[in-house]
C-alpha cells in the first residue's frame, strides 16, 4: 500500500539525489499508516544507497525516544550528504532526527520544539526511582546530540528543554538548531477541537504545555495552549 507519510523516491531530473519524506509519528511499532518505525525507515532508505545526496523532509510531532534515536543513527551513518527540510513541524524527538542531517533548512513559518523526555511508571517506590533515573539518562543523551549541533553549553540546552522551547525558523537558526533560513513556504494549517493539522499531519495540542499561540499563523481562531495531561503513552516519548 502506498505510504504518503514516509515516502522514498529519486528526485526528478536528478539521478544523484534521493528524497525522504518523514511526515508522521515516530514509533517502535506501526499502528497507523502515518507511523514511522526504525525498521521500515532503514529498509526504505537502503533503496537510496547509491545516492550522493539525500533530501529529508520532516513534518512530525515526535514520538518514541528510542525509535527516534535509532532513526537518527541510521541517518548519521549514511554516506550521502543529507539536507533536512522542516516542512511545518519538527517537534520533540523529530527535532533530534533532524540533527543527524549535514544541513538543516527551515522556512520562517515552520516550528521546531525541544523538551524533556516523558515516561509513565507504575509500581513500588524503587520502580519509580528507576524510571526517574532512566529519564535523566535519556535527557543527557538528547542534550549531547543538541550540544554537538549547536555548540551551546549543556546548562543552556537543559534550560531550554525544561521550558519546552518552541522556535520559529529564524529562532532555530539563531540558536544553532538549523543552518539556513528559507522564505515562508505555503504551510496549510487549521485548528479544530484542540487538534492542530499542519500539512495534513494531525497534532494533539494536549501533549504540549506551552504551544506558542502567537508564533504560528493558522485560521483566525484563538489557539491557546493546554497543560500536559497526566495520562501518557506507555513508553518514553518526546
Amino acid at each position: 500500500m502506498p505510504n504518503d507519510w514516509l515516502k522514498i523516491q529519486n528526485k526528478k531530473n536528478d539521478a544523484e539525489t534521493g528524497e525522504v519524506f518523514l511526515y508522521g509519528v515516530i514509533t517502535d511499532e506501526k499502528w497507523f499508516d502515518e507511523d514511522v518505525t526504525p525498521s521500515w525507515f532503514k529498509d526504505q532508505v537502503a533503496k537510496l544507497k547509491n545516492m550522493k545526496n539525500i533530501n529529508l523532509y520532516i513534518n512530525s510531532p515526535g514520538g518514541g525516544v528510542f525509535a527516534g534515536m535509532t532513526i537518527y543513527n541510521i541517518i548519521n551513518r549514511l554516506t550521502a550528504d543529507v539536507t533536512a527540510y522542516i516542512d511545518g513541524l519538527a517537534a520533540s524527538i523529530a527535532s533530534v532526527v533532524a540533527m543527524a542531517a549535514d544541513k538543516i533548512i527551515m522556512p520562517k513559518n515552520a516550528l521546531m520544539m525541544i523538551h524533556n523526555p516523558v515516561g509513565i511508571a507504575m509500581g513500588y517506590a524503587d520502580d519509580l526511582r528507576k524510571e526517574a533515573d532512566l529519564l535523566d539518562r535519556v535527557k543527557i543523551s538528547i542534550m549531547s546530540t543538541y550540544k554537538d549541533r549547536t555548540k551551546k553549553e549543556e546548562k543552556k540546552i537543559s534550560d531550554m528543554m525544561d521550558a519546552e522551547t518552541w522556535m520559529t525558523g529564524e529562532e532555530a537558526v539563531k540558536n544553532g538548531f538549523a543552518d539556513v533560513l528559507e522564505d515562508k513556504k505555503n504551510i496549510t494549517a487549521c485548528l479544530t477541537d484542540k487538534k492542530l493539522v499542519i500539512n495534513g499531519l494531525e497534532v494533539d495540542l494536549d501533549k504540549f504545555k506551552t504551544f506558542p499561540k502567537d508564533r504560528f499563523s493558522v485560521a483566525p481562531v484563538n489557539l491557546g495552549y493546554t497543560r500536559l495531561r497526566d495520562a501518557r503513552k506507555k513508553y518514553l516519548s518526546l
